[in-house]
């Protein structure tokens, strides 16, 4: 925009093409999470704001994605990039991604200096590998510091970087700082004081500041800036609510000077009252949608000086024809681009203006820089949602454009000295250094470094600083006896009588220490010891450590290490009763080595047992032998552990037998495959066939390493020549001078195909000397993982594994534990030994009720039936005896109550004589192994979800048999049966309860109470039911959101849905229709009312649920004719409607004296006593400070918060 002069449309005309015709690169990152980092992918083709150390360089190879990658090179020392994050707030989770990869050596990407101990991840992979965490600032920090490190000899690269918040804007609405002092301009690098910000707060605009008229008195209707606009400017079309300020556009002509103008619209501006010169100017714009990606209107952003053009005009987003633009008018022209992509609803505009040169910002990424004709006069702001084409989008009319806030900072002054790190690594007998770099006001000075050192450390060089410089290193020695596991050094620089502000450096210590961790046999008991070793690599004893473990199920334990000499080890060890078979757990440790320092380590863990064989076993085919008696086995057969093609056992499955000796590791494999096919003469090639590969990792108890070295190898049978081998398909420690592709010529493999039975036995004695380093010869905890693969003909189609880390990438991570135990038998629990919950379908069970099986009992008739029936003939005359009160079939691993009146019910349907010889049959017949798989398989591709099936899956039949042989199924009922079913132990109590399979696939939540081991649910037919464990993922919701955990538990009970597949939104905000179906979810409503509001088109989705919420009270509407179903929900609405709902639910509950709110005063009438009750009742919590911000609007995470307090 720019004010009305002669030959502002001459260049309109010029910079409609020039944008229209124009890009520049604009990066992608996610939907609703601003990503904080500049330059993320280094598409610039430079460095900047990226800071370098070492090696480096942006190089126009090896990138993910774009044209550039950053290239770091550890030849000759450490090398790095780093780049400072500002903007963030204290007391935040950020979460950091990064892509990195190495041609040799590791790789590490990590953050500094944000209030907490460095993070690091380290990678060895030769191809991209995608790293995500989080890190939480500290009480006082705003700014951090990522980096890409490398301290080995080759080359590293990093690309795609983005720090995002874990929570976006969750909690926070439109116009609400969480901390007022904390704001800084998104994306922009450098420091920044806040000098203006307008956050749209109250109700009214603030005259100190801004005026709502472009021409004439602030109350006036007056002419629009640009004589191709079609709407004069009517403060009445300017308003404050809810935390941000709105410019609506409607149909309503005004005559100014002769001249009508159809339209009207709002715009404000601060000339006369605020104006600035040079600084970081940023909006956060909500502009509407003429169509997919295209703005409607004119909206702008933009700051003027008073005289125009002298002074200049600075647009920071213009939409002209439809697409946001960036240009700054001035006497020398009027440079600028169109930005692609679409910047419809809400986004963040800035403009960082300083002498000579303008750069752009959207949504935190530098999109464009201007350094022609860049004025340097004082400019004031202006927000202007105009009406106009050719220059303006599509009109839309009525329509509003939204401002959150608006935001000046300017400069803080130079700190002069800082720390290229704020925490350095180091290690005793070694050197540490630290680079000083310096502002450009103090490049040409000399002086000193004052030190503050940890006790022992000296100064090496360094110390003296001369001009002519910007960076100086200070190089430490760290003394061989240091043994501190942190500490702090303080750098003041010193200049003449000049001192600057000391910087602090953390340090944290290495080399002092290794663990190992490892599981084996319990021999006092049945069950297993975690042992967890502690090797002292240091000068010194260490005294007192602690080591507390934390496992599955609440599982824990603590124990303490009295003391561990100087290079020596202690082991201490915890007792646990079972470990799985199939799936790895974590098992975190947290060793406590000082009152102010501990380290967390996570180990996987699970068990596969590996007996002593008595005496050397012959290789051959068969697995019956007495050689293989007491060796434990693993199960290939379930669906959960295929990938690909695969129709059952019958089409791919193994059964699996390990020992080992003092010269061997023995493996038996049978494999069931109906088509034997393996053709590859190349022994690399041989996985693209029927095979097995088996990989092994011997420095499991050092630690899994994700991508780290390990061996592989891979045993097949060619199906037309007969050979047969053991070969090497990865060798990942040289110093058993293995090559890839190799065969095995110590080791003992025998390879057979019987057609007959469409089995392949795969017999291998791995010779130590080949599979084990020297270093490792003696570990009884040994990684591994086994594929089978399958082809039917000419390439592998798919395969059935145990364990993960082969198949889909090579991660020693994903192995399971292999325990080398001396015992010659055991007999591994039970528990883990099927990777699918289930028994099989049993042989028989078919009973008939008498009446010495009936006890009355509790107001009940019970009935225990034996554990093997599941079908239950009730004579009906027995039953008949029985009609006052309710029937209860109880077994082991199930119970089903049957009210009176369905017996009634059932009974009614019988004549006299009928009764007499009739029987009421119950089915309760649990679905085949194979059968609830493929249940299982398209109940998850329905649901989107990962799902566990606890126990069996049931198909429930009623019928009534009569003596002419007549079956009447009676499948609803009168009343709700009460069905219980027992669930497994380690089941996750909030993801589970009893579902409804359909055949369809499509699964429905019944209940999850739970009680004493079982769930218990309420049914009213009969059909398939199961207790399953319901896992919904959305890729917009990780693990350390706030509100996963709240989405999980609603999402498996069907309360929330997803906004796609995969996607919740839990930022964005939710309407009024959309909470009124969580609630009548929630509460399982189902009558509606005869209401009708004229908004609410019978069509439409939301149409009952928002029926049936009128109907039972829960919610009133805007009148008695408007819902505004597509309206946001503030906060005070939520709360009323939540006290409604927990009214319908609990009844009414007398609240004593009810919470109070500092902005008490900001509440409607009509809300204020459902907000204390609310408050009260905990169903809702103020937003901090006091405050419960009732103006503010709900996000779709904090409805579903609420509906989880309520249920």
């Amino acid at each position: 925009m720019s004010v009305n002069k002669s030959y502002k449309q001459l260049i309109c005309v010029i910079l409609m093409f020039v944008l229209l015709a124009s890009s520049v690169y604009m990066p992608v990152y996610a939907s609703g999470s601003t990503n904080l980092v500049v330059n993320p992918g280094f598409e610039t083709g430079s460095l900047s704001p990226w800071t370098g150390a070492g090696t480096f360089a942006v190089v126009n190879n090896n990138a993910l994605s774009g044209a550039y990658s950053a290239r770091i090179e550890g030849t000759g020392g450490n090398s790095s990039f780093i780049q400072t994050i500002y903007g963030l707030r204290p007391n935040t989770t950020y979460i950091i991604t990064g892509w990195y990869k190495v041609e040799s050596g590791s790789v590490s990407i990590g953050v500094i200096n944000y209030g907490g101990d460095q993070i690091a991840y380290s990678t060895s992979s030769t191809s991209y590998e995608k790293e995500t965490f989080t890190f939480t600032t500290g009480a006082s920090n705003t700014s951090a510091q990522i980096f890409l490190w490398k301290g080995d000899a080759g080359y590293g690269y990093g690309d795609n970087f983005s720090v995002t918040s874990s929570d976006s804007e969750t909690g926070s609405e439109p116009g609400t700082i969480p901390d007022p002092d904390a704001p800084k301009p998104i994306g922009m690098p450098g420091n920044w004081d806040l000098v203006f910000a307008d956050e749209f707060e109250g109700n009214s605009l603030d005259n100190n500041t801004w005026n709502p008229s472009w021409y004439g008195a602030p109350g006036e209707v007056s002419l629009p800036v640009n004589s191709y606009e079609f709407a004069a400017y009517d403060p009445a079309q300017v308003s404050v609510e809810s935390g941000y300020v709105s410019l609506t556009a409607i149909s309503n002509p005004a005559t100014i000077n002769g001249t009508t103008y159809p339209y009207r619209t709002g715009m404000i501006h601060s000339n006369g009252k605020k104006q600035f010169t040079y600084g970081a100017f940023e909006a956060r714009i909500y502009s509407p949608a003429a169509s997919e990606g295209v703005m409607a209107n004119w909206p702008a952003f933009w700051t003027d000086g008073q005289n125009w053009p002298t002074d200049g005009e600075m647009d920071i987003m213009e939409g002209l024809g439809g697409q946001a633009a960036y240009h700054f008018i001035s006497e020398s022209g009027n440079p600028g681009f169109s930005v692609p992509g679409d910047y419809t609803g809400w986004h963040t505009f800035a403009a960082d203006w300083e002498p000579g040169i303008v750069n752009y910002y959207y949504d935190g990424v530098l999109v464009g820089t201007l350094t022609s004709g860049i004025t340097s006069s004082p400019m004031y702001l202006i927000l202007t949602y105009a009406v106009g084409i050719p220059y303006g989008g599509p009109v839309v009319i009525p329509s509003t454009m939204k401002v959150d806030y608006v935001r000046v900072w300017q400069h803080t002054p130079s700190p002069g000295f800082t720390s290229g790190v704020a925490q350095i690594e180091v290690q005793p007998d070694h050197t540490a250094s630290i680079d000083i770099v310096r502002a450009d006001d103090v490049k040409n000075e000399s002086g000193t470094f004052e030190l503050d050192l940890p006790d022992g450390w000296s100064v090496a060089s360094g110390q003296s600083f001369t001009a002519n410089s910007s960076k100086d290193t200070i190089t430490l020695n760290v003394p061989k006896s240091y043994n501190k596991f942190k500490d702090v050094i303080r750098i003041t620089p010193v200049v003449g009588e000049t001192r600057y502000p000391t910087m602090e450096i953390k340090s944290t210590t290495l080399g002092l220490y290794t663990t190992e961790v490892y599981p084996t046999l319990n021999n006092a008991t049945d069950g297993y010891l975690i042992n967890f070793k502690f090797n002292n690599t240091s000068f010194s004893a260490f005294n007192n450590l602690s080591v507390k473990v934390q496992g599955p199920n609440d599982w824990s334990q603590i124990k303490t290490i009295s003391k561990v000499d100087s290079k020596g080890s202690r082991v201490v060890s915890f007792p646990v009763p079972t470990l799985d078979k199939y799936n790895l757990h974590d098992y975190i440790f947290t060793l406590q080595l000082s009152d102010d320092y501990s380290v967390t380590l996570t180990r996987p863990i699970n068990a596969l047992i590996a007996v002593k064989a008595k005496k050397p076993i012959t290789i051959d085919s068969s697995i019956d032998s007495v050689n293989w008696e007491d060796a434990a086995s693993f199960v290939l057969d379930q669906q959960s552990q295929t990938s690909g093609e695969w129709t059952g056992p019958d089409d791919l499955s193994a059964k699996g037998k390990v020992k080992w000796d003092d010269d061997y590791l023995y493996l038996a494999i049978d494999v069931k495959d109906d088509i034997h096919s393996m053709v590859k003469n190349n022994n690399l090639d041989r996985w693209d066939g029927d095979s097995v590969q088996i990989a092994i990792d011997p420095a499991r108890a050092a630690g899994p390493v994700t991508g780290g070295p390990h061996l592989g190898f891979t045993a097949a049978l060619n199906s037309i020549t007969g050979a047969y081998g053991v070969s090497v398909d990865r060798s990942g420690y040289p110093e058993l001078h293995l090559s890839n592709g190799q065969l095995l010529s110590q080791s003992q493999v025998v390879v057979k195909r019987d057609e007959t039975s469409k089995t392949t036995a795969y017999r291998i004695a791995f010779a130590w000397s080949e599979i084990m380093p020297a270093a490792y010869r003696d570990a009884k905890d040994i990684g591994i993982a086994v594929v089978v693969n399958d082809s039917d003909g000419s390439a592998r189609k798919g395969w059935i594994k145990y364990m993960d880390g082969i198949a889909s990438g090579k991660d020693p991570a994903q192995f399971g534990d292999l325990l080398l135990t001396e015992t010659t038998s055991h007999e591994q629990p039970s528990q883990g030994t099927s990777p699918v919950g289930g028994n099989p379908p049993l042989d028989g069970g078919k009973v008939t009720v008498t009446a010495d099986m009936i006890v009355v009992a509790d107001g009940k008739t019970k009935i225990e039936l034996p554990i093997s029936s599941y079908i239950v003939d009730l004579p009906a005359s027995l039953l008949n005896l029985q009609t006052s009160q309710m029937l209860e079939l109880r077994k082991d691993n199930l119970s089903l109550g049957i009210p009176a009146a369905v017996l009634n019910q059932l009974l009614g349907k019988l004549t006299t004589e009928q009764l007499a010889n009739s029987q009421i049959q119950l089915r309760m017949e649990p679905l085949g192994d194979t059968e609830a798989r493929e249940a299982i398989s398209r109940s998850e591709a329905a649901s989107h979800a990962a799902i566990r099936l606890s126990g069996d899956v049931y198909n429930f039949e009623l019928s009534i048999l009569t003596p002419d042989g007549t079956s009447t199924v009676v499948s609803t009922f009168d009343q709700p049966l009460t069905l219980r079913l027992k669930a497994d132990a380690d089941i996750d109590r909030g993801l589970g309860g009893i579902y409804f399979v359909a055949d369809n696939g499509t699964i429905s939540y019944i209940d999850g109470v739970y009680r004493d081991g079982y769930f218990e649910a309420s049914i009213s037919h009969f059909s398939k039911y199961a207790i399953l464990e319901v896992n919904r993922t959305f890729t917009d919701l990780l693990p350390s959101h706030w509100a996963n955990r709240t989405v999980k538990e609603l999402a498996a009970k069907q309360i929330v849905d997803g906004t796609s597949a995969t996607t919740f939104e839990p930022d964005r905000k939710i309407t009024r229709a959309e909470f009124a179906a969580l609630l009548v979810n929630a509460l399982k409503l189902t009558k509606p009312a005869e209401h009708r509001f004229d908004d609410v088109a019978p069509t439409a989705w939301y149409a009952g649920p928002v029926s049936i919420a009128y109907g039972a009270g829960i919610v009133s509407g805007k009148s008695s004719e408007a819902f505004d179903p597509s309206g946001s929900l503030t906060r005070e609405e939520m709360a009323t409607m939540l006290v409604k709902a927990y009214h319908v639910k609990y009844g009414a509950k007398e609240i004593a004296g009810g919470k109070t709110f500092a902005d008490a005063d900001r509440i409607s009438g009509w809300a204020e006593l459902y907000v204390h009750e609310a408050a009260d009742l905990q169903l809702l919590q103020g937003r901090g400070n006091g405050l419960f911000v009732p103006k503010s609007l709900t996000t779709r995470a904090e409805a579903a918060q609420a509906i989880y307090n309520l249920i």
